[in-house]
C-alpha cells in the first residue's frame, strides 16, 4: 500500500477528492460470474445503456473472499466535546471487546479519523446486543472507509 500512497495523495490533492478503501477482499471469480449474469439480464431486458456500468455495479456488491471480515463502526463527534467523544470511543471499544463471540484477540483492530469523527475497524460481533446498547451508532459491514482526505 505504501507503494501507492504518494500517487493517491497527489491525485486527491489535484482533484480535491478523498480516497476510500474497502477493507474486505472481494472474490474475482464470484464478481466475474455475477457480472456475466448482470450483463445477460441487461441485454435480455434490452437496456443496453446500462451494460457499460454493469461491472462497476457488481464490484460494489458483496462477493467477499475474506474469512477475516471487518466491520466499520461509525462514530460521529457531532456536538460532543473532545472528552465526551474520547469516552464514547473507549466505551464502544470496550463493549465490542466483551460481546460475543469472545475471541482471544482484540476485536477493535484500529481507529481511523474521519471528517466528522472516527471509524472503528472491528471484527464481527453480536450486532443485536450492540444495537440494544448503542441504538444511534451505525455499523457498516460492506462500506468503504476513508483512506486519504485533503
Amino acid at each position: 500500500m505504501d507503494f501507492y500512497k504518494g500517487e493517491i495523495e497527489v491525485l486527491c490533492n489535484y482533484h480535491n477528492a478523498r480516497a476510500y478503501i474497502n477493507l474486505n477482499k472481494r472474490s474475482f471469480e464470484r464478481t466475474a460470474f455475477h457480472n456475466l449474469k448482470k450483463v445477460t439480464d441487461i441485454i435480455m431486458n434490452k437496456d443496453y445503456k446500462s451494460a457499460r456500468k454493469a461491472y462497476a455495479s457488481v464490484c460494489g456488491e458483496e462477493y467477499a473472499a475474506d474469512s477475516d471480515k471487518k466491520w466499520i463502526i461509525d462514530l460521529d463527534r457531532e456536538s460532543m466535546d473532545l472528552f465526551e467523544f474520547n469516552s464514547l470511543i473507549i466505551n464502544v471499544s470496550s463493549f465490542i471487546q466483551n460481546i460475543e463471540p469472545c475471541v482471544g484477540e482484540p476485536k477493535v483492530i484500529t481507529e481511523i479519523e474521519t471528517k466528522n469523527g472516527v471509524h472503528l475497524i472491528s471484527r464481527p460481533f453480536n450486532l443485536q446486543k450492540f444495537k440494544e446498547a448503542f441504538p444511534s451508532i451505525d455499523v457498516h459491514k460492506q462500506n468503504p472507509t476513508i483512506l486519504y482526505c485533503t
